[in-house]
């Protein structure tokens, strides 16, 4: 329906993880852990779009953002950035399967309230 619009999201995602992901840039720890959180909201985001933009099935989407962040994390290894972390994957990793629980469980709720309305 409006795949177009989550796969151009999808790509404005991709452009925003990486520039910030590679970039020389300090996240304040103003919050406890602020990184780890900005990692699993920005890979629920983007399996977000990339779950709404592509009608694969669900392991290839979760095999393409788990890489994308394993990748992400081994680059960082050409930067001046502290390097690669299994923190920031696994926040990644947390991010995705959040979704996916989110996803499962509005449709639950939306197939419950279907059923009381009929």
């Amino acid at each position: 329906m409006y795949q177009w619009f989550f796969r151009t999201l999808l790509l404005i995602t991709f452009g925003l993880i990486l520039w910030r992901g590679l970039g020389p840039y300090i996240l304040l720890d103003y919050v406890h852990n602020l990184d780890k959180w900005a990692h699993g909201a920005a890979f629920f985001a983007m399996t977000a779009c990339l779950d709404l933009g592509f009608a694969w099935r669900k392991r290839v989407k979760v095999g393409l953002a788990l890489g994308f962040g394993l990748l992400l994390e081994l680059v960082q290894i050409l930067t001046p950035r502290h390097g690669p972390s299994l923190y920031d994957w696994l926040a990644d990793a947390l991010g995705i399967a959040s979704y996916f629980a989110l996803a499962w469980l509005s449709r639950q709720l939306w197939r419950r309230w279907q059923h009381r309305q009929a």
